[in-house]
């Protein structure tokens, strides 16, 4: 089933007002692609759901932007980046 074009513009157009309007606290740039990346992914999401808060997700000028509501799950995720050996920093 296709979704319709402006069903995807309004999807994109909450998450760029989300985005552009978050504080840009409790966030980590990760320094991953591909595979790798697509894990750290999953793993956010899952660190976000068990700690009941939003994350998103964002470029940086090297690496990616992982942003969490809370820096409980911030320290999470960042533990679940060094047990697989993934470089991460605050963003």
């Amino acid at each position: 089933m296709a979704m319709s074009f402006p069903f995807l513009m309004a999807i994109n157009s909450a998450f760029l007002l989300r985005t552009k309007h978050m504080p840009k606290k409790n966030c980590l740039i990760v320094h991953a692609a591909g595979r790798q990346l697509d894990l750290l992914r999953g793993e956010a999401s899952r660190i976000a759901k068990a700690n009941k808060v939003d994350w998103w997700i964002d470029r940086a000028d090297v690496g990616t932007l992982f942003c969490f509501e809370d820096a409980n799950a911030t320290d999470a995720f960042a533990r679940t980046c060094d047990n697989f050996g993934v470089r991460c920093q605050d963003g």
